[in-house]
């Protein structure tokens, strides 16, 4: 018991942690340049569910408006008349809020209402803002209490089902570390400061790129199950239940969170080949019915998501999250021969508008009366892109192979593990002193605890596991940019696997010790 205890206070420090740094970095009160445009509109949108009482994941023009007028922008133009500067703007919190007191005011105001769709976006991130509103007040801080009200969740749920399991609580105790180093780094702050990235954006705790790291202690209650063979109550469905709800509504608010499914399904599918016996027994935590669980759990949000979309967004013909397409199209960035070989047919555009540039190629090439049914206002819809978009790169793939197979297969990872070698490498150049003392400590306690608990197997499948979600993690890169703002789960991933083999080579050298029996592992 006393050990139990010890491990959950240095989980509880860790959350504290987390929490305690993104204050001091301000986290609550700005936005980051990386998220302001995404949480502008997430904004507008829970004002217009909660004042005017329109849902549907749709937003009230009006209130966006207000918010970029107020300073929350990168318009040079209104910047300049509020004698304001990009992106310092954003790190100004008493604008910030004075920028929501007006929003709220407007959405209060009896006006004609026009609409829009988030569209492109992950509508969930809609409802995280409503939440934080709800339970903290309209207030620009809410998002980020939010985020630890969900992070909590699941952390007290973990607590509740392995109270009395050492292993089980080292384990979320190395997780909560691993995210600890993540938002103690430079990734996330307003500014970076450090190496080749210094003077860039930061991202932020608020942001939909990071809310994916609600899932992990979740997916880790499940990953705790794998491990240790053991009998199940309803208790325990009950518990993974509510731990799966918590995962569906992370990939309601980050879709890319797709990818834990898919390691899911591998990780049950490896662990049962060898005791098929037990594939349908409900009494085994290595059944189907577990990962049926969590998996249902993806289902489902997708499935509630689009039979709660507003009308607007079939008018409109967009999507209510990241189609995959465009970003197959904008990977072929990456090839060093891209620009001499086919930038010319994007019109010289890139980043983001080529994609897009795409689809205004192809709409052209249609006939006159076919063109209106991709167009919305003179611009290419969501779905217009997102068709031409894999037509164009099916095109590609078809005239040049080659191109496309060196594309994915060695510059494409090769640019995403030199931004993992980045992150890895200087991570720990951010934390402050005090802060790298709570990590330490905690980390001391799980090892020394651990070291004398039993021998390493239950944590070292816990260990192989998390290699493989760290590993599966980085299927939506294929689809994205290489930035380490898009890679947080896999940061989480891959640090708490290192941490995990770390105390897994201590409880060996432990285990081995001369005149030490090692206990029996139940």
């Amino acid at each position: 018991m006393v050990k139990s205890l010890a491990l959950i206070g240095c989980l509880i420090l860790q959350v504290g942690l987390i929490f305690a740094a993104g204050i001091q970095k301000n986290l609550p009160a700005t936005v980051s340049a990386i998220e302001w445009q995404r949480l502008n509109y997430a904004t507008s949108a829970a004002l217009t569910a909660q004042k005017r009482g329109i849902g549907g994941f749709v937003l009230d023009d009006a209130i966006l408006d207000t918010l970029m007028r107020g300073g929350i922008t990168d318009d040079e133009n209104l910047l300049i008349g509020l004698g304001l500067e990009w992106p310092n703007n954003l790190a100004d919190g008493e604008l910030i809020k004075r920028a929501l007191e007006r929003a709220v005011a407007t959405a209060e105001q009896d006006h004609p209402i026009r609409l829009s769709t988030f569209g492109g976006e992950d509508v969930g991130l809609i409802n995280s803002v409503r939440v934080g509103f709800a339970l903290f007040g309209t207030r620009a801080e809410s998002p980020y209490y939010a985020y630890f009200v969900f992070l909590g969740m699941g952390v007290a749920l973990f607590v509740f089902r392995f109270h009395d399991r050492p292993v089980e609580l080292g384990a979320a105790t190395l997780m909560m570390m691993a995210l600890a180093i993540i938002v103690c780094s430079d990734l996330i702050c307003f500014r970076r400061s450090i190496g080749e990235f210094a003077g860039g954006p930061g991202t932020s705790i608020k942001d939909s790129r990071f809310f994916g790291t609600v899932a992990a202690i979740p997916l880790l209650h499940l990953v705790c199950l794998f491990a240790r063979p053991q009998k199940l109550a309803t208790i325990d469905y009950a518990v993974a239940a509510l731990q799966a709800a918590l995962v569906g509504f992370a990939f309601h608010v980050r879709g890319s969170l797709a990818w834990a499914a898919i390691a899911i399904a591998i990780c049950w599918l490896i662990l049962i080949w060898r005791r098929r016996s037990e594939a349908f027994d409900p009494g085994s935590s290595r059944s189907i019915y577990l990962p049926a669980l969590y998996i249902a759990a993806f289902a489902a949000t997708s499935l509630l998501v689009n039979v709660s979309l507003h009308p607007l967004y079939a008018e409109e013909r967009t999507y209510a999250g990241h189609p995959v397409a465009p970003g197959l199209l904008y990977s072929l960035q990456f090839h060093p021969d891209f620009e001499a070989r086919l930038s010319e047919s994007f019109n010289g555009t890139s980043d983001d508008a080529m994609y897009v540039e795409a689809a205004k190629i192809a709409i052209a090439k249609l006939p006159p009366e076919e063109r209106d049914q991709h167009l919305l206002r003179g611009y290419p819809t969501r779905q217009a892109i997102a068709t031409f978009s894999l037509q164009r790169f099916l095109e590609i793939a078809r005239d040049h192979p080659g191109f496309v197979a060196e594309t994915f297969l060695i510059y494409k990872p090769r640019a995403i593990a030199r931004s993992i070698w980045l992150f890895h490498t200087q991570a720990l150049r951010g934390v402050q002193p005090w802060q790298l003392a709570c990590i330490v400590i905690a980390f001391a306690c799980v090892a020394g605890v651990l070291s004398r608990e039993e021998a390493p197997a239950v944590l070292g499948r816990i260990a192989a596991i998390a290699g493989l979600f760290s590993l599966v993690s980085l299927i939506p890169n294929e689809f994205s940019p290489a930035s380490q703002h898009v890679m947080i789960d896999h940061f989480t991933w891959s640090i708490f696997f290192l941490l995990t083999l770390a105390v897994v080579g201590v409880q060996l050298v432990s285990s081995g010790a001369p005149g030490r029996e090692s206990p029996r592992m139940s």
